[in-house]
């Protein structure tokens, strides 16, 4: 959740280099071919660590919480969750849903206005959920689709999913889309609902003299409660969580008048649900998230709900590590450890991790990828990028190569088994996949650069992939940056192999990518690559299909440009 409001060239021929002499490698062979001799300079790909790979996925929350009650939502979704074929390539096929269990009350209103239009229900021309003021005065105003609705009017109300009526809707729309069994599904919450909320406001406690969580000791257990709640209520209606995450990034001080990183407040308009929790250096020695994870799992071992825990969302890589330690062992419920993907820069800044700075890492050191990743394998923990977003105009480039980047650099050194992105929709310069000019009324759509960008990973890597390991040259293992991630479908058994190269530089990049490792040599005989390439001039535009002669294959891969190789054995 975001933490505050806010080339060109033609492409070249490809360039096939045949590969090196054919030698066995030193060491023990492969039980099913010996390897070749590794190509120098090369980028090699290897079975190294290889992992099965979940899925990619999005939090529905606020843009769900408009769009699902457009007229033209279909056109979104079918983009978003629709599976990519010939007759629609551009689809990106997410089976990675997260929805936002809403906390805030609110009104119906029609998103032209006017305010005085505004109803306790929906209809045809009531289509946005506006924060009812008048039961929630100490909050600020919210940022459109901001204030997701509680599931209950107030406490002990059993939980309406109508209540939540857009982002359910979506919900359905996307399970819809594909074999329920595709999907993984997970719950989160921002904030408790309202009404147990210190402040009684979802956005946070701005309140300094206390210690700044916006749930009281005493209501852990009537919130796991409602968390179970809600749980229930949706498994009545065929839709069962996987997982559920009480909190998102608890360290950050939402709603804070005096927020203690900047002087200023957190937030004074644009506002979204938050709460702080636990720990903050230096002013809270006593940790909570212990506690309110283990109310969490107590409450659904008592009430038989299979949904497993994941915690505990924090801002970066170090925080999570930081949060997690502080948080002590995890319940026997818990199962997953999910992590966002941020840097905050001052005074009110929000950039990709490895650019600014965190709570738990105020030099900016960064670089805790690999090491939240070996933590959560230490404790049988599996492990997912739940969070990121970047934004810009929806031609702008640059936004495409920083989430392409990003991607490689998490899938390389974080390992997720899920990488879910943020918001798809948003206005002009947002974060969004598409943008929306009209946000958060009805309008015209265009596809940015961000969409095209992951259109290179999701609609290539699917569901059940292997990530594998790849060695590039210009990895740098301090700040955990690279240019390359690569994917198989089946280990034993390979049909095809998908490298993504990330050119982010004003010049060519002459690469050449080594399967030698992978023992392809006779799957490899009559090898077809196709590549697609994103760039300023183009998106996912199709370049081609060359055979493979050998084991390796070379490229100019354009400045400013992704390139994905698609690459489809004799079998």
């Amino acid at each position: 959740m975001r933490l505050f409001p806010w080339r060109r060239r033609s492409a070249r021929h490809l360039t096939w280099v045949a590969c090196l002499a054919l030698l066995l490698a030193s060491g023990q062979p492969s039980p099913a071919v010996a390897a070749d001799a590794p190509v120098p300079g090369a980028v090699q790909v290897t079975t190294q660590g290889a992992y099965r790979f979940q899925g990619w996925g999005t939090s529905l929350a606020w843009w769900a919480n408009v769009v699902g009650g457009w007229q033209s939502a279909g056109r979104v979704e079918d983009a978003l969750f629709g599976l990519p074929d010939r007759a629609h390539p551009d689809r990106l096929g997410l089976n990675v849903l997260r929805y936002d269990i809403g906390a805030s009350p609110v009104l119906w209103c029609p998103p032209a206005g006017p305010s005085t239009a505004c109803a306790t229900t929906p209809s045809r021309e009531r289509t946005l959920p506006v924060a009812d003021a008048a039961r929630v005065p100490a909050c600020r105003s919210f940022g459109p689709g901001r204030a997701v609705p509680a599931l209950a009017g107030g406490p002990g109300e059993a939980p309406d999913l109508a209540m939540d009526r857009n982002q359910v809707a979506v919900l359905r729309a996307a399970l819809a889309r594909g074999h329920r069994g595709s999907f993984a599904l997970e719950a989160f919450a921002n904030s408790p609902p309202w009404w147990l909320t210190v402040s009684g406001c979802p956005q946070g406690n701005p309140d300094a003299t206390d210690a700044r969580d916006n749930l009281a000791p005493a209501s852990y257990g009537a919130y796991a409660a409602y968390l179970a709640d809600v749980l229930t209520a949706f498994r009545r209606r065929g839709i069962d969580f996987a997982t559920l995450d009480p909190l998102n990034e608890p360290e950050n001080p939402w709603g804070q008048d005096n927020n203690p990183y900047t002087g200023q407040p957190f937030c004074t308009s644009g506002c979204q649900e938050g709460m702080h929790f636990g720990p903050e250096p230096p002013l809270r020695p006593t940790p909570s998230l212990g506690p309110l994870l283990a109310a969490v799992c107590q409450e659904l071992g008592t009430r038989g709900i299979a949904t497993r825990v994941s915690a505990p969302d924090g801002f970066n890589p170090n925080d999570t590590l930081a949060l997690a330690g502080l948080a002590g062992p995890p319940p026997d419920c818990q199962a997953q450890v999910n992590t966002h993907m941020y840097d905050f820069v001052f005074p009110n800044g929000v950039v990709p991790y490895g650019q600014g700075i965190s709570i738990y890492d105020p030099t900016g050191a960064g670089g805790a990828r690999e090491a939240l990743a070996q933590a959560a394998a230490a404790q049988s923990q599996r492990l997912w990028m739940s969070e990121f977003g970047t934004g810009g105009a929806a031609g702008d480039m640059a936004s495409g190569l920083t989430l392409s980047s990003t991607i490689a650099a998490d899938m390389r050194w974080l390992r997720p088994a899920a990488w879910v992105n943020w918001q798809p929709v948003e206005g002009s310069g947002g974060w969004g996949l598409f943008e929306a000019p009209d946000f958060p009324r009805e309008g015209p759509l265009t596809m940015t650069k961000r969409f095209f960008a992951m259109e290179q990973y999701a609609r290539f890597i699917r569901p059940g992939f292997q990530i594998l390991t790849t060695l590039d040259p210009l990895d740098d293992a301090v700040h955990e940056r690279t240019m390359t991630m690569a994917a198989m479908d089946d280990l034993r058994h390979p049909n095809r192999i998908v490298i993504v190269g990330t050119n982010p530089r004003a010049a060519d990049r002459q690469v050449t990518y080594d399967l030698s490792t992978l023992g392809l040599r006779h799957g490899a005989a009559h090898a077809m690559v196709t590549r697609y390439r994103t760039s300023g001039a183009g998106d996912v535009q199709r370049l081609g299909m060359t055979r493979l002669h050998g084991v390796s294959f070379a490229d100019d891969q354009a400045p400013g440009s992704i390139t994905t190789y698609v690459i489809d054995l004799d079998r």
